[in-house]
């Protein structure tokens, strides 16, 4: 927990331009050693060329909030948040990592004072423009502490009555999150999802809108579903009665945000549309192209893995045989979460929360934004039922004899999972007009969609953490006829 007193006056210096030293040594020396460690770099897997500093705004003291544009050898830039502390005469820091005193406290506080601002900050070259669903009140006894388990954004819980989430990866254009957010509570009034309290803008001509920062409530918690998860195959592993897992629990309240959110009816961006042909194709043609993505590193990976042979060696079959997929009448295209998994939902003790509605972070904005079958989130939670399974088998140290059991029963346990979400999602969302309307086309399109998730899964590992490869690689096989 990091904390400070706001007994003293806490001021904006937006006037303090970033001088041309400071940036060329910022975009020579040091931008380009501190991004590739951060694990909210999305860059990982490409040679960064260049760094640019396109923007700056100096805040109280030593507080410096950067856009830097990040360019690579191959592929487009991208445009990603920093957030320093750069005491005079030090090296500048991450002014909301752990472990930087008080620094994460004060950072934050920063930015919160700029919803205290009813019209726009000017920085360097744009201007910071805040949005206030609902006031705030920032108390004499402020506190902050970072929530860690976050690979894309940063997020902090403040005061236990909010929590401040950092967009890292900044792409133009409405945020997800704070579209569905909006949607599902003023119009839809699902409550099982946080409350929006406001949201940061930077805005600079001729660029759309970047959001930057979101501020939502906190929702008290005893863990995410991905450690209650793990916490239950762990005992189940250790030979201890552990608690039945509440999938069916889940899948209920994942058809009830799916209804939720199909039920608009004026709005043309939440308004459901038939999900067409072409929609299917664009999913087979969106695999094929990963395929194509993931062959080179997977041809390396052959040597050393007998799955990634499999999969080279199966992979014009596999082509085949979705490109010649008939799923059958398909329901509708809703807006989703998008990036939906266990840890994207919050176990209270005896309910789930449903969070992070930006969708997969690496996918451009507008396909994040558009419209899908709900089973997208449906084969999203599914993928993470395995990935829960074989991470508890990944910390084992299992000899050989112990090898085989332990292997049975965490696939027995995902089974046993994955049916119960599904019987929940069947029994509150059937007859819904946006799901397929019998059983062969359900299967087949979230057949379609589990494959098209764990080869998303592929190309993600692949590139930042290729030893967990073998998880989605298994999966896509497990998928062949």
């Amino acid at each position: 927990m990091l904390s400070c007193d706001l007994g003293v006056t806490v001021k904006l210096q937006s006037h303090f331009s970033l001088r041309d030293h400071e940036r060329e040594w910022l975009e020579r020396d040091f931008l380009r050693e501190f991004l590739p460690r951060q694990r909210w770099f999305g860059g990982k897997g490409r040679q960064l060329r260049s760094t640019s500093v396109q923007d700056a705004l100096w805040l109280y003291g030593c507080y410096l909030l950067l856009l830097v544009r990040a360019g690579f050898d191959e592929g487009p830039d991208e445009e990603y948040l920093v957030f320093l502390c750069w005491p005079c005469g030090e090296k500048p820091v991450d002014a909301v990592a752990e472990g930087v005193d008080e620094s994460p406290a004060l950072g934050l506080l920063q930015i919160l004072q700029l919803f205290q601002f009813s019209n726009y900050i000017d920085t360097d070259r744009g201007r910071i423009v805040p949005h206030l669903a609902s006031p705030i009140v920032i108390p004499r006894e402020f506190a902050a502490r970072i929530i860690n388990q976050e690979q894309s954004n940063t997020s902090l819980v403040v005061n236990d009555q909010h929590v401040m989430k950092f967009i890292r990866r900044l792409q133009p254009g409405p945020n997800p999150d704070v579209e569905v957010g909006r949607f599902l509570l003023e119009k839809a009034h699902f409550r099982n999802v946080p409350a929006l309290a406001g949201w940061l803008e930077y805005q600079r001509e001729p660029t759309p809108p970047i959001t930057f920062a979101i501020l939502q409530s906190y929702i008290p918690s005893e863990c995410t579903g991905w450690e209650q998860a793990l916490r239950m195959l762990r005992l189940a592993q250790a030979g201890s009665d552990a608690p039945e897992f509440p999938a069916r629990l889940l899948g209920q309240r994942t058809a009830e945000l799916h209804r939720a959110l199909a039920s608009e009816t004026e709005d043309p961006e939440f308004r459901p549309e038939p999900l067409a042909t072409a929609d299917v194709k664009s999913v087979v043609e969106r695999i094929c192209n990963h395929l194509e993505l993931v062959r080179p590193a997977l041809s390396e990976l052959a040597a050393t893995s007998v799955d990634a042979r499999s999969l080279l060696e199966a992979e014009s079959r596999l082509r085949r045989q979705i490109k010649d997929l008939d799923v059958g009448p398909s329901g509708q295209r809703i807006r989703v979460h998008g990036d939906y998994h266990l840890g994207q939902v919050l176990w209270t003790g005896e309910d789930y929360w449903i969070i992070d509605f930006e969708g997969e972070p690496t996918r451009p904005l507008a396909e994040r934004r558009a419209k899908h079958s709900p089973l997208k989130d449906v084969a999203g939670m599914l993928r993470s039922f395995d990935y829960a399974a074989q991470s508890v088998l990944r910390e084992a140290m299992l000899d050989l004899l112990a090898k085989p059991l332990m292997e049975w029963g965490a696939k027995q346990w995902q089974q046993a999972a994955t049916g119960a979400f599904l019987q929940g999602y069947h029994h509150t969302a059937r007859k819904a007009d946006f799901l397929p309307p019998d059983e062969s086309s359900f299967d087949a399109l979230l057949n379609l969609l589990l494959l098209d998730k764990a080869v998303y899964e592929l190309h993600y590992e692949l590139n930042n953490r290729p030893d967990w490869a073998v998880i989605p690689l298994r999966g896509i096989l497990d998928l062949l006829p």
